[in-house]
């Protein structure tokens, strides 16, 4: 207060400020102060600070606590394990929205994704330090400077910093993109999953779209629009659920067959089973099925590409992975390679 000439306002103690115009500020703890804070009426604002650590219990007193019309609760925490009550409660519900526009909002609240890019005076000796953070320790990286959850990443098939070397690799790597035009459509269904396609040109992935408005017919005109654009050669689809409508739209809508036309279903055997894999193991012998198999060719990919960039290993371009930088739903799609966990 004496910093901005306000000494003479405020009246500040350890545990409360008061000012002259009869404001007042109230410092608590919500884990040992448990009944003096139910007792409490006619509060404006609570401010939890570094919240990632409230209990779902705590949680449960608080929010009926603050019922005072027009009353806020402010929340502000760095997460830690996504399965803390605070990140469960306030985050996991909106991600999807999150992670597309930089917040969510509706009726009851708001919730926002800030860090170092929306401060100003965001310091250079800090900038410094984030940076060589960013390449010793990629994880660390995306937990103390971007706001992930640290443990998202501790099983992950594809790790954070895998990920982080394949963007623009192509680039990197000096290589263009060349080979089969592919687009990977993802019909979803009439629930809440969002509708989207992924477009590669050879081993690069050059365009990411997803929605989530109209239905299974509107969406298979969409992808075959999009594939028919970029003049692709393939065009593969999750045959699961709705597979079968998509089938026969795409046949309808081609009957030339312009593209080939593929049913990705995960739950089937693996591909090629008696094809060698690794140390004389068979596909069949290493993979559970489809989906194991199919994420584990994609690790391999993400894990080659970061040894060609950090180690400068010489590795056939036909087996790596880049994703351009420009692409839309760069942000979600990032989240959803690296969440996926072995089992």
């Amino acid at each position: 207060s004496r910093r901005i000439g306000l000494d003479n306002f405020y009246d500040v103690k350890q545990a409360w400020i008061k000012g002259a115009n009869g404001s007042q500020f109230i410092l608590e703890g919500l884990k040992n102060n448990t009944t003096k804070i139910k007792s409490m009426e006619a509060v404006d604002i609570v401010w939890c600070e570094e919240a990632e650590n409230i209990t779902e219990r705590s949680w449960d007193l608080l929010i009926p606590t603050i019922r005072k019309d027009g009353s806020e609760i402010w929340i502000s925490f760095n997460p830690a394990d996504e399965q803390d009550a605070t990140y469960q409660r306030f985050v996991a519900p909106y991600l999807p929205e999150i992670e597309k526009e930089g917040y969510y909002e509706d009726d009851q609240i708001y919730v926002a994704k800030v860090g170092w890019r929306d401060n100003p005076w965001f310091p250079e000796e800090l900038k410094k330090e984030m940076e060589q953070c960013k390449e010793h320790d990629y994880r660390k990286y995306l937990h103390i400077w971007d706001g992930e959850c640290y443990s998202n990443y501790k099983d992950s098939i594809i790790l954070p910093e895998w990920l982080f070397s394949a963007i623009d690799a192509h680039e990197k790597l000096g290589f263009k993109p060349e080979g089969v035009r592919s687009l990977g459509f993802d019909p979803a269904d009439e629930g809440g999953d969002n509708k989207a396609t992924v477009y590669r040109h050879g081993v690069v992935v050059k365009d990411v779209d997803q929605w989530n408005k109209g239905d299974v017919s509107d969406a298979i005109d969409r992808a075959f629009d999009k594939a028919f654009e970029l003049r692709c050669t393939d065009l593969v689809y999750d045959g699961i659920g709705v597979g079968a409508a998509v089938k026969v739209k795409l046949a309808r809508l081609d009957p030339t067959q312009t593209m080939t036309t593929t049913a990705f279903i995960a739950s089937e055997g693996a591909e090629d089973p008696e094809d060698q894999y690794l140390d004389g193991r068979t596909n069949a012998d290493t993979f559970r099925n489809r989906r194991a198999q199919g994420w584990w060719y994609l690790r391999d990919r993400f894990e080659k590409t970061h040894r060609a960039i950090k180690k400068g290993e010489y590795i056939n371009p036909d087996e790596l992975i880049s994703i351009s930088s420009e692409i839309n739903h760069l942000s979600s799609l990032k989240s959803e390679l690296v969440r996926v966990q072995r089992k």
